[in-house]
C-alpha cells in the first residue's frame, strides 16, 4: 500500500474515530472496538485489519440480532474497510446502510464514497 494511501486511511479512520459520539451509547455495543481501532492503526498490517472488520461485523450482527441498529459510524466504516479490501458492493452496501440508519451521516458517507471510488480530493464539495 503506497504511503499516501496509507496516510489518507489513517486519516479517516481517525476522522471516523472523531465522529463516534461517546455519550449514551451502552458500553456492550461497542464491546472492544476501542482496543481493535487501537491495534488496526498501530499495527496497520492484514491480520489487524482483518480482525478490526470481524469485530466492526460482530457488532453489526449482535445489534440486528435484538433488532436494534448498531451504534452511528459502525455500518460505514464496516462499508469503507471492506470496500477498500476489495469487496466494493458489499461495502456499498454497508455504506447506504449507514445513510439508511442514520440521515445526519449522509455528508460523511459521500466522503468515504469518494475515497473507495479513489478520487484524489474526497474533502471537496
Amino acid at each position: 500500500m503506497s504511503r499516501r494511501r496509507t496516510s489518507t486511511h489513517r486519516r479517516l479512520a481517525a476522522l471516523a474515530l472523531a465522529a463516534l459520539p461517546a455519550a449514551g451509547c451502552a458500553a456492550d455495543r461497542w464491546q472492544d472496538y476501542d482496543a481493535s481501532l487501537y491495534r488496526r492503526l498501530r499495527e496497520n498490517d492484514a491480520a489487524s485489519v482483518q480482525d478490526h472488520l470481524a469485530l466492526l461485523k460482530q457488532i453489526i450482527d449482535r445489534a440486528e440480532a435484538r433488532n436494534e441498529r448498531p451504534p452511528p459510524s459502525v455500518y460505514a466504516e464496516y462499508g469503507y474497510g471492506v470496500a477498500m479490501a476489495g469487496q466494493v458492493d458489499v461495502g456499498l452496501v454497508y455504506l447506504d446502510r449507514e445513510t439508511a440508519s442514520y440521515p445526519e451521516s449522509r455528508t460523511f458517507v459521500v466522503v468515504l464514497k469518494r475515497a473507495v471510488a479513489g478520487e484524489q480530493k474526497v474533502l471537496q464539495p
